[in-house]
Order: structure tokens, then sequence, then C-alpha cells
């Protein structure tokens, strides 16, 4: 099979653009480009559109792993990128977690402004203390919250918003097959569920007002299109940047020197 190189010339391009997502300078420059050159206008650069809005995730307040409260309050005005692990998992979590953790470090430039959330679905396995343990396991502070709380809280923002995960898990029917006229039942049909959205084996990149924005293979190109379409979003949808210290890359402004 034969490649365009036209194509493989257009991934490149965009992985260079990816590489220097967080620098804000670049993207200064490419929008004066853009916008500043009238008598030029042919030969400018024409960004592209920023990715469109799919749904917007309902208000929600999970446990951290250290257990404090976390929620939409702490992720107001920033971009978030979501994962669905669990703890015990040893097929796809390992590698959700691995992507996740390159994107942070790729998104180094945008420390402040970018927000790295993990959910189990598996809450009543991974307690607070287990995620804590998980979290340190992968050098995950700061920036890099993971979360759990009741089986129903979780399913509500996983399932219910982000809508990943609605199919069956280890032979089990789906939820709305099964009968729910006791409260057990109703919980292990939401426990099994849960668990089935770590299938989904995808990052989601959500915006500062909790629009889902994109799902994301968690390989490469995937990861090349996540950091491309983050940046877009938070060049031109005015995410604030303003706690950045714009000489040092990721050092907060001291505003109290």
């Amino acid at each position: 099979m034969q490649h365009d190189p036209n194509d493989r010339a257009k991934g490149r391009i965009e992985r260079v653009i990816a590489d220097l997502v967080g620098r804000r300078s670049v993207w200064i420059v490419l929008m004066a480009v853009a916008a500043g050159l009238p008598l030029a206008k042919a030969y400018s650069i024409k960004l592209p559109p920023t990715p469109a809005k799919i749904r917007q995730i309902p208000n929600f307040t999970l446990m951290d792993q250290d257990g404090k409260p976390f929620g939409v309050e702490q992720l107001s005005g920033k971009l978030w990128v979501a994962n669905f692990i669990f703890t015990s998992c040893q097929t796809v979590c390992p590698k959700l977690t691995s992507a996740m953790d390159r994107v942070r470090i790729r998104a180094k430039n945008m420390k402040g402004a970018v927000q790295f959330i993990s959910f189990t679905v598996d809450p009543a396995t991974d307690t607070i203390a287990v995620l804590d343990q998980y979290a340190q396991k992968h050098h995950a502070r700061g920036d890099w919250n993971f979360l759990t709380g009741p089986v129903e809280s979780v399913r509500n923002v996983v399932i219910d918003g982000f809508r990943i995960g609605m199919g069956p898990h280890n032979g089990a029917a789906p939820v709305n097959e099964q009968k729910e006229s006791a409260l057990e039942s109703q919980k292990s049909n939401a426990a099994a569920e849960l668990l089935s959205a770590a299938h989904g084996a995808q990052l989601v990149l959500v915006d500062k007002d909790m629009w889902v924005r994109g799902f994301y293979n968690p390989d490469k190109e995937g990861i090349d299109r996540l950091m491309f379409e983050m940046g877009l979003i938070a060049n031109l949808e005015g995410v604030d940047l303003q706690g950045l210290d714009p000489t040092v890359p990721n050092k907060p402004i001291n505003k109290h020197k």
C-alpha cells in the first residue's frame, strides 16, 4: 500500500505544531501572521477551526487521592483531559495511564491551565488509599487527580456525562435490560456498567465550560491530535494563562512579592 507524500508531510507539520502547543509566543506569531498581513492575505496562515462541542458534563463532586472533594468547581476555567481506569486492570489501563503521563509532559508549558483527571470505574475497590498509592507509583501530583466516590456518583459522570462504556461487562446484560426491582441488583448493574467503561480506552478533552471536545486513542497519532486541538482551544477560546510567568516555563507568578 502506497502512502500519499502530501499526507505524510501534513502529519509531520501537525506533530511539530503539537509539540509547540504550550508555547504562547508561537501562537502569537501564528495569529499575527494570519490577521496582520492584509496585503498578503492569500499567503497568510489560516488556522483550522477548534473542534466542535460534543456534550456538556453535568455538575459533579467526587473525592481525589488526597481525600479532598474535587469536581466541576476545581476544574472551572481550565482545559482538562480525562481517562477511565481501575487500578487492578492489567490490559488497557496501564496504556491509558502511560498516555496520560505523556500528554502531561508534552503540555508542561501550559501547566496551571490544564488539569488531568483519571476516573476509577471500580470505586468499590479503588478507595482513596488505593488511588493514593497508584498516584504515587506514577508520580502524579498537583495537576493530575485520581477520582473515586459512591458507585452511583461515579456512574453519573462517567456513563451519563461522558456516555462511555454502555456495553455489557463479563457477559452481563446492559443495565436497561436488567431487572431493577432490588437495590442490590441496581448497585451490581451500575458497578458492572462502570467497569465496561474502561474498554472505551480513550482520552477525552474537555474545555473550560465542561464541554467534551474530542476523544483520542492513546497512541502517538491520537496524542498528537489531542495536543494540536488542545492548543487551538487554549489559544483561540481564551483559556486563562495569566497565572503563568511568561519568562519561566511552568513557574506560576508570585502575586505576594
